[in-house]
């Protein structure tokens, strides 16, 4: 078996919304995701003051539920794929292409298959 590095490439979906498990859907080549490093920033505005971004770091895990005090803010994801020998490989990073959106309170819920109805 080959030892190679663990590859991840990962997206967003259209729209995040607070108050909902956010997840990056994502493929690990050579790896594991419950294994790999997971690190979640926000930001306002993607602005540079001197070629840096000014992100906030809000969380580390492979998940994140963001709150009203992120709505507005734009999300960026750090991922360090590893494998379970805990081996890992290159840092990928993405950044929404949209503002976090407040979620809706009454969003109208098929309970028999916990799914939104339109």
């Amino acid at each position: 078996m080959l030892n190679t590095m663990p590859v991840i490439k990962f997206r967003f979906l259209e729209k995040i919304l607070t108050n909902t498990i956010t997840t990056a859907f994502g493929e690990i080549a050579h790896g594991q995701y419950e294994c790999s490093l997971f690190d979640w920033h926000v930001i306002d505005d993607i602005k540079t003051t001197n070629n840096h971004t000014q992100w906030t770091h809000v969380h580390c895990g492979s998940f994140y539920i963001f709150h009203g005090e992120h709505v507005n803010k734009f999300v960026h994801l750090v991922c360090v794929p590893r494998n379970n020998s805990l081996r890992e490989g290159i840092q990928t990073e993405s950044i929404t292409k949209t503002s976090i959106i407040p979620c809706p309170l009454d969003l109208p819920i098929d309970s028999n298959n916990l799914r939104l109805v339109s």
